[in-house]
């Protein structure tokens, strides 16, 4: 099995325990910080961009439902 394939399949709890023994032993560059940095920043564009999808959702079953209303309104209008 070769590297990539045993770190693609390592649990969790596996790599934290391996990352947290290596930077026992690393010295850590500003590219490291830089990268978490990067990461975190990714992962709250994330969350955004889940809520502005749920609110979309939300807001196009609003739509549909008033258009739906709209349009029964009308064909009542006209058969008056």
């Amino acid at each position: 099995m070769s590297a990539f394939e045993q770190l693609t399949t390592m649990t969790r709890p596996d790599l934290v325990g391996r990352f947290d023994h290596a930077m026992q032993t690393t010295i850590v560059g500003a590219d490291y910080w830089r990268e978490e940095i990067f990461r975190r920043d990714f992962e709250e564009q994330n969350r955004q961009l889940l809520r502005m999808t749920r609110h979309i959702r939300w807001l196009t079953a609003l739509v549909a439902v008033l258009t739906l209303v709209v349009t029964v309104a009308t064909v009542v209008g006209l058969a008056r």
